[in-house]
């Protein structure tokens, strides 16, 4: 949830002033403004999410990894949980 919240104040803050956002790209809006570098936000909310993914598929495997279960039974689930990775 608060990487939703701090996204979405994010986006909807990227320019300073607000109007900006959604004035400034024919190049008319007059007056200075600062917005920022939407690759940037882009590329780094992707990067997040995939860090976010990875850490909620590998989740599992711990409490997987402690079941009373032989070694290979248990490398067996695991191996079955970790092929959503892919």
């Amino acid at each position: 949830m608060a990487y939703l919240i701090v996204w979405v104040l994010i986006s909807v803050f990227q320019c300073h002033p607000l109007n900006a956002a959604w004035l400034r790209w024919d190049g008319e809006y007059p007056g200075p403004y600062h917005c920022n570098n939407i690759n940037a936000q882009a590329w780094a909310g992707a990067v997040v999410n995939m860090i976010l993914d990875l850490v909620t598929m590998c989740l599992p495997l711990y409490e997987l990894s402690h079941l009373n279960l032989s070694m290979r039974k248990k490398i067996s689930v695991m191996f079955m949980f970790s092929l959503g990775t892919l």
